[in-house]
């Protein structure tokens, strides 16, 4: 696999280059794809409110996000702690997927419990 997919060169106020990675349009692709699955699903059940489980896959995606990056900086904890503000610096990488799996089920069943819904 391709780890970058494109790099546009740094010119005027970019510092650095931009490069779109593999891993974030598989992460789009997957969000898109499962999102619309959730609410065609929700509809063809009768859900009264099908798109609650669309803001339910965005939530899922913010907290899966959160929980990987927190996740890689503890494991990396050494490269950061002299620096704290490239804690923030995302867009240089660093995401571990079972971070934010675990944080993502921990919010998916808060989220089924606050809705009164079965989880699974």
């Amino acid at each position: 696999m391709l780890p970058e997919l494109f790099r546009i060169p740094a010119f005027g106020p970019l510092k650095e280059p931009l490069a779109l990675h593999t891993y974030g349009v598989l992460i789009a692709a997957g969000f898109v794809l499962v999102t619309q699955m959730l609410t065609r699903e929700a509809r063809r059940m009768g859900e009264p409110d099908p798109d609650r489980y669309a803001d339910l896959a965005f939530y899922l995606l913010l907290v899966g996000l959160v929980g990987s990056r927190i996740l890689f900086i503890i494991v990396n904890w050494a490269d950061y702690r002299h620096n704290l503000a490239e804690i923030f610096m995302f867009w240089r990488g660093g995401l571990v997927f079972y971070g934010g799996f675990l944080l993502a089920l921990a919010y998916a069943v808060f989220w089924a419990k606050r809705h009164h819904e079965g989880f699974f």
